[in-house]
């Protein structure tokens, strides 16, 4: 989510991953995040709203599709138990959690 449609969402950068739905046994799903429950209309897109936007992880703001490449090339050359951060926003507050690479 960038752009206008990250104003309408108060994104405080310029922008975020929405998160849709989360697959049970997970590791989106030990860590907590929750997807959307909600359907709306943002300019004549559908969006799934109310779930969690992830903002970051491991420092890396998820504002653009660069930033996204170099977020899965990270996450992919993690060793196994080396954790990593994501910072989320959850209704108008940010959170921060955390997980281990299996």
């Amino acid at each position: 989510m960038t752009g206008e449609i990250a104003k309408i969402f108060n994104i405080p950068q310029a922008g975020g991953l929405l998160v849709l739905s989360v697959a049970k046994k997970s590791p989106a799903y030990y860590m907590g995040l929750r997807g959307g429950y909600l359907n709306i209309k943002v300019a004549d897109k559908d969006i799934m709203a109310g779930g969690d936007i992830v903002l970051s992880v491991d420092g890396i703001k998820l504002e653009n599709q660069a930033n996204l490449e170099t977020i899965v090339a990270h996450l992919g050359s993690l060793k196994k138990g080396t954790k990593y951060r994501i910072v989320i926003l959850r209704d108008g507050k940010t959170k921060e959690v955390q997980w281990s690479k299996d």
